[in-house]
């Protein structure tokens, strides 16, 4: 099953990458920087993935908090309620908000044998929310 979240426009790509716009990433295109499937065009809108440009412009180049998801989703879908659970969700809900504060952009990363793929990059708190609660109405309808 593909996951939507993890598809990206030219322009967003752009933006989360630290790029001036999507002219950077049409150019890779051009010089056959991307393997197949990871990029497509869709009517007149070039689409690509979060793995994709990681892989072809490396990490984004600002400045960014990194979350490792299966700390992060176990912490916000445990039955758990102690006070150390509750206290590591806090904190890292406010290190989330600080880094929005601080005009930084928040990275869910995936670790597999030991390489860093980046699954998420949020720049603004709303972003980050809407995906929170699209992964507790998926959690919830399993």
């Amino acid at each position: 099953m593909i996951d939507l979240n993890q598809v990206l426009t030219f322009s967003e790509a752009a933006e989360k990458w630290g790029l001036a716009d999507g002219s950077a990433i049409r150019k890779a295109v051009e010089r056959n920087k991307f393997q197949a499937g990871e990029i497509k065009k869709s009517g007149q809108v070039w689409l690509t993935t979060y793995s994709a440009m990681s892989r072809v412009f490396g990490e984004p180049k600002i400045s960014t908090l990194k979350i490792d998801r299966r700390h992060f989703f176990n912490l916000i879908t445990t039955r758990d309620n102690s006070l150390e659970v509750r206290t590591q969700l806090e904190t890292m809900q406010q290190e989330v908000l600080q880094a929005f504060a601080d005009h930084k952009k928040v990275m869910i990363v995936e670790y597999k044998k030991d390489k860093e793929q980046i699954l998420y990059l949020f720049t603004n708190v709303e972003e980050f929310n809407f995906w929170i609660a699209l992964h507790e109405k998926s959690t919830k309808n399993k």
